[in-house]
């Protein structure tokens, strides 16, 4: 079985959702690759099993295949199902087919020698596969509650030689497999094309070493599709079955800039048909309708996601902007309600300093899961508010609704002053030199705190020396983890936090970051990650859900931020590629990656001791590009000529170059 194997797992191609585990005991491999798939005959998933006589004589060996009365999702995951076993009426294995509950379950591609079935309370199926005594070479029958069945194949495999079996599994509401179905091979190949073009329209140059990282993009945008239903985003497929507008704001993100925007459209056009006529965005929505618990990040992921899909490569889609216009004035007018509660004189002229640092920001609630016993000022919320109202005060502007313009614009102003008094209060009164996770504990909370670089720049509004001091933290504590100091178990939330790192400008810190992370993806050979990473991965513990794509798109723009990432009206480049990257043969960069200003296509290149920096033409940032090319070359003694003109870095060293720049040469 599989607990007598050495066992890895795989991607086809890397990164395309088409998984692969590769079993090895002595003297023999199998190999397991499994696909779906959607046609005139319906949904199906074909798996392959390819085994291997790797010895030095022969084999005399038997496959049995089982249909076992067991879920994917086993019974450590207990949040909105109940995971582990399921009940069926019974199981008939046929040579060809196992039907359960009279519906065909699978069907192969050539007749068993043997089938066999068993009910769990007379004895076990292992155990029937064992005993031939209990074989049959026509049909086997079993009923009560937890039935299994299983097809068996003898075969005989001479040195060197392998043997393939493969079966079909309808997966939809047809349950059944037409006379005439294609083969496996053709099935492989159809899907194999199929998600290349989906997944590629975006290409990442990078260095071999890092692959990993553009599988894992590759891989984390397949899992984002498969997770939706419908245009309802969601992080998971089992436990998280519903659609966050937190994780679909920033998933949505993901999805513009790897070149698939009318998914992201289709989400928040669907999502605000759920808006409250007060104005108050649900925090989920799912089969049962909205989620009316309060939690008030959600207003401006709304509004980021409103504004993130209307300005795209560097059009306005005036119509969906103005078709969703009137939920982004009703969501500003709930904001300013809710901000209003927090602006009596019970908090604008408290003795208390809790409440005085609660003035004017958005309610308590739990958004955060830390505070989901008792809700909190949470400045996570108030980051997300910061960032919508100013995702509003653009869009009246671009609709041309002036006073609503000096109406957002007005809010936002007071709100980022307000957010900036409530943190310098919340730091003074808890004696503490970090940003905290909200007003009441003055806890520590980087991965929280991580938001407000990106994507809500509200950063600009608070102490960077506070700032500062709370990523030094965070990167204590990581440092430890990789080094070998104690933990259990953590989220893999934390990638965000990389892009954070990048922004500030620690590249070596990005990195050892990011590995440490790339380290705790479950299996490692799929790219995906659980919304909980233990250390210790035997034991069967709660994981949130597999692959969790609220995880997996913060993983995706971590990694592009290495690339380039907005900053304003600008575009920052290369300001995480390592200058390793640079050393190895052929240009880094990106292809066709989606921006508020158009499809950015650019190279980084040494040519013998000079740099080549190449972008082509789409993208017109109103600001141009930044670019730390000192960083980049690893020195400072260096020669800049963009377009033929010699140019030099500002105070910061970054060099500020023309949207029209085509070609620049680092000597």
């Amino acid at each position: 079985t599989w607990a007598d194997a050495e066992i890895d797992q795989s991607l086809t191609e890397g990164s395309l959702p088409i998984p692969s585990v590769h079993w090895v005991l002595d003297g023999f491999e199998m190999d397991i690759t499994a696909v779906a798939t959607q046609d005139d005959d319906g949904e199906r998933v074909h798996a392959r099993y390819q085994l291997k006589n790797t010895g030095d004589s022969k084999k005399e060996v038997t496959l049995a295949l089982g249909a076992r009365p067991f879920q994917v999702l086993p019974a450590a995951q207990f949040l909105n199902t109940i995971g582990g076993v399921v009940e069926a009426g019974s199981v008939i294995a046929y040579p060809n087919q196992i039907l359960v509950d009279d519906q065909v379950f699978a069907v192969s591609d050539r007749k068993a020698d043997a089938v066999v079935a068993v009910d769990a309370s007379s004895a076990k199926i292992i155990d029937r596969i064992v005993d031939r005594a209990f074989h049959s070479k026509e049909r086997a029958h079993a009923t009560n509650a937890y039935p299994s069945g299983a097809l068996l194949y003898h075969l005989s495999l001479d040195p060197g030689e392998s043997h393939s079996v493969d079966i079909a599994l309808p997966m939809g509401a047809r349950r059944e497999v037409p006379l005439e179905l294609a083969g496996f091979e053709t099935v492989h190949e159809r899907e194999r094309e199929r998600w290349m073009g989906i997944l590629n329209r975006t290409d990442f140059l990078l260095p071999p070493q890092v692959q990993e990282l553009e599988d894992t993009i590759r891989a984390n945008l397949a899992y984002i599709l498969i997770n939706a239903d419908g245009e309802g985003i969601r992080p998971g497929s089992r436990s998280y079955e519903r659609s966050w507008i937190r994780d679909g704001a920033m998933t949505s993100a993901a999805l513009i800039a790897l070149d698939h925007q009318e998914e992201a459209r289709r989400f928040i056009d669907w999502y605000s048909a759920y808006q409250y006529d007060n104005g108050k965005i649900p925090c989920v929505v799912d089969f049962r309708g909205p989620d009316p618990v309060d939690e008030n990040d959600a207003p401006g992921e709304f509004l980021f996601a409103i504004r993130n899909s209307s300005i795209i490569n560097g059009e306005f889609d005036e119509a969906f902007a103005r078709r969703l216009y009137p939920n982004v004035r009703l969501t500003i007018e709930y904001i300013e309600a809710m901000r209003n509660s927090r602006l009596t004189d019970e908090y604008t002229h408290s003795h208390d300093p809790i409440l005085r640092a609660c003035a004017g920001l958005m309610p308590e609630s739990i958004s955060h899961e830390g505070y989901s016993e008792k809700p909190m000022h949470s400045y996570w919320d108030d980051f997300w508010i910061y960032r919508g109202l100013w995702d509003a005060v653009e869009l009246a502007e671009l609709l041309g609704e002036v006073d609503d313009q000096v109406w957002f614009e007005s809010l936002a102003q007071a709100f980022g002053g307000s957010l900036a008094q409530s943190v310098q209060r919340a730091t003074a009164h808890h004696d503490i030199d970090y940003v905290p996770g909200c007003v009441e504990l003055g806890d520590f909370d980087a991965t929280s705190t991580a938001i407000a670089y990106y994507p809500t720049q509200a950063a600009e509004v608070l102490d960077h020396k506070l700032l500062e001091s709370t990523f030094e933290r965070a990167w204590d504590a990581t440092e430890h983890r990789i080094n070998g100091g104690v933990w259990d178990g953590m989220t893999p939330y934390e990638v965000r936090t990389v892009g954070t790192f990048i922004r500030i400008g620690w590249v070596d810190r990005a990195h050892e970051y990011m590995d440490w992370l790339l380290s705790l993806r479950d299996p490692i050979g799929w790219a995906q990650w659980g919304e909980i990473a233990y250390r210790d991965r035997a034991p069967a513990r709660f994981v949130g859900d597999m692959p969790h794509t609220w995880v997996g798109s913060g993983a995706i723009l971590s990694i592009i931020s290495m690339l380039a990432y907005e900053e304003g009206d600008a575009i920052v480049l290369g300001a995480g590629i390592p200058t390793e990257w640079l050393s190895e043969p052929g240009p880094v960069g990106v292809r066709g990656l989606v921006t508020r200003f158009g499809k950015l296509s650019y190279t980084l290149e040494l040519l013998d001791s000079s740099l080549l920096l190449t972008i082509e033409e789409g993208p017109m940032p109103a600001d141009g590009y930044r670019v730390d090319f000192a960083r980049l070359m690893g020195q400072d003694d260096i020669t800049i000529e963009a377009d033929g003109k010699v140019i030099q870095p500002n105070h910061e060293g970054l060099v500020m170059l023309p949207s029209s720049t085509s070609r620049v040469l680092v000597r």
